[in-house]
């Protein structure tokens, strides 16, 4: 299964997603049980995700300066 966004955005200068989740779905991905770049779902904790291949890990950028 994969999480459902509920705003995406994709950044062409950075070649990525921007995902905006559910409280529920970010926090499976903060817990290891989703992918934060593919969205997919695991039945238990992974450390690679087996479809996309990328560590399930979180990583956030750092607050910017304007936002403090």
């Amino acid at each position: 299964m994969t999480l459902k966004p509920i705003y995406a955005k994709y950044d062409h200068l950075e070649g990525a997603w921007t995902w905006g989740l559910a409280p529920d779905d970010f926090m499976r991905i903060q817990a290891g049980y989703a992918c934060g770049e593919c969205l997919e779902e695991f039945s238990h904790h992974v450390k690679v995700c087996p479809v996309c291949k990328n560590p399930v890990v979180p990583s956030f950028a750092p607050t910017p300066e304007e936002w403090k």
